[in-house]
């Protein structure tokens, strides 16, 4: 996969809005009339954003709701990665935050970009992607964190980087992620990048052997985390000690120190 941002001015250019339905629904909009991008699309209010699987993201005052819009030239067995990628950038910028109380709080991925503390989320990404002419895919990464607030959502536990201790604005945050993302994307475009980015997600993800449940379109599974096969799927681990190869699901983590 080539890395789309060799020829991009550094930083990555941002569209800031005031106001917006949904910053990946707008920058899909922009790649329909042509813009390939680099570029973000940032929002200071969202009131239609969208998380994965068709949910609704709760976007409140002071958080993140930006998307990255760019072009890659690839296969489209290969875009899938861009999820891990993603989520690579999203820790390892969130990683370089320091603690106001200088007790530096540890962030988890799990599977595939969601970011965790304690188990509880705190921010998540929604990839899209669309064709264009001659083997090119506009590639939108939507980048969802709770930066000054988390929202109430029953059944589920959140926080936010402010609970956390953790102080940004969600200009700084776009900042570090662009960065993490130029970085996460020249090494995917080297030889045996996905092996690298691979061990990158997992030196950032849950312990192995958290307790994962999965929902998918067949039913539930509960088992192990036990790691990334060769392509990026999540592995998980029955009683038996037998792996199932997942590769689209709900996952939630649901026991162990994340």
């Amino acid at each position: 996969m080539q890395d789309p941002f060799l020829t991009c001015r550094d930083p990555t250019p941002i569209v800031t809005l005031d106001e917006i339905g949904s910053t990946n629904a707008e920058a899909l909009r922009l790649a329909a009339h042509g813009e390939a991008g680099p570029l973000w699309v940032n929002a200071r209010r969202q009131t239609a954003g969208r998380g994965r699987d068709g949910r609704d993201w709760t976007s409140l005052p002071g958080n993140l709701h930006a998307s990255l819009l760019f072009t890659v030239w690839c296969d489209a067995n290969q875009l899938p990665r861009l999820s891990l990628v993603a989520g690579v950038a999203l820790a390892e910028a969130v990683g370089t935050l320091m603690a106001a109380d200088e007790q530096r709080a540890t962030p988890r991925l799990k599977w595939p970009n969601d970011l965790l503390f304690a188990n509880r989320k705190c921010a998540g990404i929604l990839v899209e992607t669309t064709t264009r002419p001659a083997g090119q895919f506009a590639c939108i990464l939507g980048f969802g964190a709770n930066i000054a607030s988390a929202p109430l959502i029953p059944g589920r536990d959140v926080t936010s980087l402010s609970e956390q201790h953790m102080e940004t604005t969600p200009l700084d945050l776009i900042a570090r992620i662009d960065g993490a993302m130029r970085n996460a994307m020249a090494a995917l475009s080297s030889p045996n990048g996905f092996t690298h980015i691979r061990q990158r997600w997992l030196a950032n993800a849950v312990p192995m052997g958290t307790r994962l449940t999965v929902t998918t379109g067949n039913g539930m599974r509960n088992g192990l985390f036990a790691g990334l096969d060769e392509d990026g799927a999540l592995l998980l681990e029955d009683e038996t000690g037998s792996l199932t190869r997942i590769t689209h699901g709900d996952v939630s983590a649901c026991g162990g120190v994340v």
